[in-house]
């Protein structure tokens, strides 16, 4: 079963329409010839954010989901199914892991100063104690 038969099942009024690849998808949705894409999540957030003049928006609709699965006939290719479980053997969870995160989204450590500025109470409160602190060393 295809992913346009499936999208045509969950909502059959859809004029669905098929690209080559995504900087085509891209293109048709800047210029306004369709109104959204269907794409894997790291692929629409790392396309989002690659997006420097912010044409984009990536939004995950609620409650939506498809699972997809891929099944190889052995006798067709026995040498592709091989090859589909020594890949998957060796590439380890952590590595999976770390491989789709690369792509989904990039969240830096903030400085203590960037964490105090958007947090002003304590900000306000570390100001205050240096300034009490400093005039009990000067009444003292």
């Amino acid at each position: 079963m295809t992913v346009k038969e499936i999208l045509n099942n969950e909502w059959p009024n859809a004029e669905i329409v098929s690209v080559k690849d995504t900087d085509e998808c891209v293109q048709r949705l800047v210029n306004e010839n369709v109104d959204g894409a269907l794409l894997m999540t790291y692929t629409a957030q790392k396309l989002a954010r690659d997006d420097t003049q912010n044409r984009l928006r990536v939004e995950a609709v609620p409650g939506a989901s498809m699972s997809l699965r891929m099944g190889v006939l052995s006798e067709v290719d026995r040498s592709f199914y091989g090859l589909w479980e020594k890949t998957l053997y060796n590439v380890s969870r952590k590595s999976r892991a770390e491989i789709v995160q690369s792509y989904v989204e990039d969240v830096g450590t903030p400085t203590i100063m960037a964490y105090l500025f958007d947090h002003p109470l304590y900000l306000v409160a570390l100001i205050a104690g240096v300034l009490l602190f400093c005039l009990r060393r000067i009444m003292h």
